[in-house]
């Protein structure tokens, strides 16, 4: 999955959903991993993540995120 230089402008829903996709996609990733690809905080990224396991879209683990079966 290729995320542009836009993901840095994209609305907190928008990324969300990108995030989602690219656990899904890969199968898990780390809160580090992806607060680089979508160019947001580590803070940024672990409520995101909060958001998602709440909506169980991702399963939350420690240090990232993995993909919700």
């Amino acid at each position: 999955m290729s995320v542009g230089v836009g993901a840095t402008w994209c609305l907190p829903q928008q990324r969300r959903r990108l995030i989602a996709d690219y656990v899904n996609i890969h199968g898990w990733a780390t809160v580090k991993e992806l607060s680089e690809i979508f160019e947001v905080s580590v803070a940024t990224t672990r409520r995101d993540l909060e958001e998602l396991a709440c909506s169980r879209m991702v399963v939350r683990v420690h240090g990232g995120a993995g993909r919700s079966d």
